[in-house]
């Protein structure tokens, strides 16, 4: 299985409601966390499995439901975002619902557009079609990890994650733990490493180095000062 498959029902499983079950199964998920080939990503898994493991399972449940039952902001419901009537969330909802019967699998017992199912639907289907949903729902779950970072929840690390895996599909860059992570090529586990390696290199200069980058342009300034004397 790819990187891609495993890490999209890895995080279907952690965006499940925490009940005994799904505590009973977190040992055999992180183990195959373990296995993911990519370091950057397989290491932001295991830190939310710690995270998970560290906090009591009242604590964990109460802020599962704060964030995901209570809160408009961040529901696991993506026809719920930037719509303005039951109407439109309806048109949104077929749209969810042609995603799982075109590719011949049936509907989830949860809505269509929820957001566990989707990522398991993404995990067995080929990439080409896995491609159209994750384009599909990338903006809004960039609009929920941008809620998560102002809240500052761990879940914003996870969703770090599911959109770099997104963007195996697209090549686009994602920070991860303050790098940029991007999956395209079939040496994935070696993303993130040159820039880091070009960062390292600058600063034993007492340089700096600046990253940006937009849909179409990644730019790398570099600025090493004159140490002649």
């Amino acid at each position: 299985m790819k990187d891609a498959q495993k890490i999209a029902l890895i995080a279907s499983f952690l965006l499940r409601y925490p009940d005994e079950q799904w505590y009973n199964e977190l040992p055999e998920w992180r183990e195959d966390a373990q296995s993911v080939g990519h370091p950057q990503l397989r290491q932001g898994l295991l830190e939310f499995f710690d995270y998970v493991e560290e906090s009591s399972k009242k604590e964990f449940e109460d802020q599962y439901v704060r964030t995901f039952d209570f809160s408009q902001n961040t529901t696991m419901y993506l026809s719920t975002y930037e719509l303005q009537g039951t109407g439109e969330q309806a048109e949104e909802l077929v749209k969810f619902k042609a995603f799982f019967l075109e590719n011949d699998y049936d509907l989830p017992k949860e809505m269509p557009d929820y957001i566990p199912a989707l990522l398991e639907l993404c995990a067995v289907i080929d990439d080409e079609k896995a491609k159209e949903i994750y384009d599909y729902c990338k903006p809004k779950l960039e609009y929920i990890r941008e809620r998560f970072i102002e809240a500052k929840l761990p879940y914003a690390f996870l969703f770090d994650i599911i959109l770099s895996v997104a963007n195996t599909f697209s090549g686009n860059p994602v920070i991860v733990g303050k790098r940029y992570i991007t999956t395209k090529t079939k040496e994935a586990d070696r993303h993130g490493i040159g820039l880091e390696n070009i960062k390292e290199t600058v600063g034993k200069y007492d340089g700096s180095c600046v990253i940006k980058h937009d849909e179409n342009n990644f730019k790398v300034a570099i600025l090493i000062h004159n140490q002649e004397k």
